[in-house]
């Protein structure tokens, strides 16, 4: 039996080209790393125990709107409020 990954490796190869990132793929972690740096346009891609996880792309409506409204809200209470310290989308570091 052939694992899923190395079928994948054998078809780039016959191809030579990468397969785009879907979610539900099987990938090892060098075949998951090599596929997403060949697709700058992606904006964000997880390896999960071996399995690929692509979000959907947020909208305007209901999700971009709303959140800016909810920072602007924030933003007011957080100048309001000595020592309170307000931020959005920090990286993990």
């Amino acid at each position: 039996m052939v694992k899923a990954d190395s079928l994948t490796q054998q078809i780039h190869s016959a191809n030579n080209q990468l397969l785009p990132l879907e979610s539900g793929d099987h990938l090892t972690r060098h075949e998951f790393e090599r596929r997403y740096h060949a697709m700058p346009q992606l904006k964000k891609a997880e390896l999960i125990e071996g399995v690929v996880y692509v979000p959907s792309p947020l909208r305007f409506e209901p999700h971009a709107e709303l959140h800016g409204k909810m920072m602007v809200g924030l933003g007011i209470y957080q100048v309001s409020t000595p020592g309170l310290r307000f931020g959005d989308n920090p990286t993990v570091g």
